[in-house]
């Protein structure tokens, strides 16, 4: 994090009061009228240049800090309200902004910006309310294909988990009891769309760098809306054909009627394997040559979990490192984590992540990745990928290591936003940090609750068994 907060470099901090005494020295040797008035003047001329250059730079670095660190507000769609001459004015402001933050990064992506400004410029011009607005945004914010860029909405979401392959839906639990869904029901059509088509046209709304992440994110959050209440579904059970309505809720409105978090709803169906998987895999628990250690995040906290997770595993010759679901955090987390597994120093870009050959995990690591691996996770990837102690297991990831310093801006009617601001690097392969998603050295796909199918973790186990009868 220091790389962002020179507000705190010393030597600017230690010119800036240097520079005040000296000013406040020369006023006072001429308010004694002493010799050499014309020195001090200079003397004040030449620290006040310097005051307000440090100052300057000062807040640069205020600015940059209260970008990164602020908290946004957020608005519902619904909540809007700007007349149409202020819409256009607020996405001339928007514009203005991505055009000095985000047109080096638009080049590097193949997106002609200044046509999608002017097509998104006329869409603007013929809105009749905030509202319609507020979906032109979503949609101009996803065309520029970041994960780390998209307006600060709200949405609306229902108490069902989905299931997804290709362009099918299945539902996985249903908590809201006042619904008539249960497992197993396949969604046919969403709003009078079929499920394909009603997918093809949310992921108009997705803001992703690849298209694997839109297309799968867009199918698992199908049943929330940014600004919807209630969404419309035929289904169909075992022969059956139905038709639900389905609520969605506010967040606040979500907590206060079901007591569960709202993360638990966008469990993957890999996760509910698992755990049936660690329940039926007894040599799992019986032996102890086993470490498994799974970081959802990068999150303040997560070094501490991941340190005593460490020193309970750190004597077994092998270790699963579960990175599904993973979609980043804090780098500076990720880098301190890192250097429990490293084994030298690895640098992306103008990153260097620190190893420690001594302290760190000396046995073999099978790294379990999906398509929602994203941003600090994909950079601990990509670096675990040059150790020859590393196997990575899994899915294709999101897409999107988090290099670009997504920064947050404000527009001038206070539609808060974040935008990417910095020209993604290669990964030590080469191979582009952005867009293309880090493939596994063994694929495997992910497959509905129900289904008798592999997951990743199995995967893994099954690999360690082999290796453990091969060396025995």
């Amino acid at each position: 994090m220091e790389t962002f907060f020179n507000i705190y470099n010393l030597t600017n901090s230690v010119v800036t009061i240097l520079s005040i005494a000296v000013a406040a020295y020369c006023v006072y040797r001429i308010m004694k009228r002493k010799k050499k008035v014309l020195l001090y003047c200079s003397g004040i001329v030449l620290a006040l240049v310097v005051l307000i250059l440090c100052i300057r730079e000062l807040y640069k670095d205020y600015d940059l800090w209260y970008k990164i660190v602020r908290k946004p507000q957020t608005y519902y769609i619904a909540d809007l309200n700007l007349s149409p001459k202020q819409c256009m004015d607020d996405f001339e402001s928007i514009i203005e902004i991505v055009n000095e933050n985000y047109a080096d990064i638009a080049d590097y992506k193949g997106i002609d910006l200044q046509k999608l400004n002017t097509i998104y410029k006329e869409r603007v011009a013929n809105v009749e309310n905030a509202q319609q607005y507020g979906g032109i945004l979503l949609e101009y914010f996803a065309k520029l294909r970041n994960n780390h860029t998209y307006p600060y909405f709200d949405g609306y979401m229902a108490a069902v988990s989905l299931a997804t392959r290709k362009d099918s839906i299945w539902v996985t639990t249903c908590q809201d009891r006042d619904i008539n869904l249960q497992k197993k029901d396949l969604i046919v059509s969403i709003n009078g769309l079929s499920t394909a088509d009603y997918i093809s046209q949310k992921e108009e709304l997705v803001c992703a760098s690849s298209d694997i992440y839109r297309q799968k994110y867009a199918a698992l959050t199908a049943l929330t809306s940014y600004t919807d209440t209630c969404i419309r579904l035929q289904i169909r059970r075992n022969e059956a054909v139905l038709d639900v309505s389905v609520p969605l809720y506010k967040e606040d409105e979500f907590m206060e009627k079901f007591s569960f978090q709202k993360d638990s709803l966008r469990m993957s169906p890999q996760q509910v394997q698992d755990k049936l998987a660690f329940i039926k895999t007894k040599f799992f628990k019986a032996l102890d040559d086993i470490g498994y250690i799974q970081i959802k995040d990068f999150e303040p906290g997560c070094v501490q979990r991941f340190c005593q997770q460490m020193d309970s595993v750190k004597n077994c010759p092998r270790l699963i490192l579960d990175l599904r679901n993973n979609g980043g955090g804090i780098q500076g987390l990720m880098t301190e984590i890192a250097s429990y597994l490293l084994q030298k120093n690895v640098t992306i870009g103008n990153l260097t992540i620190k190893g420690d050959r001594d302290k760190c995990y000396k046995g073999n690591i099978y790294v379990l990745v999906n398509t929602f691996t994203g941003s600090a996770s994909e950079i601990l990837l990509a670096c675990l990928k040059k150790q020859s102690n590393v196997l990575v297991i899994g899915e294709l990831t999101g897409g999107d290591c988090g290099f670009v310093k997504g920064l947050n801006f404000k527009s001038r009617y206070n539609i808060e936003f974040k935008l990417a601001t910095s020209v993604p690097p290669l990964l030590p392969d080469g191979t582009p940090s952005e867009g293309k998603g880090i493939a596994p050295d063994i694929i495997v796909e992910e497959g509905l609750p129900w289904e008798n199918w592999e997951t990743s973790l199995i995967v893994a186990l099954n690999l360690i068994k082999q290796d453990k009868l091969k060396n025995n």
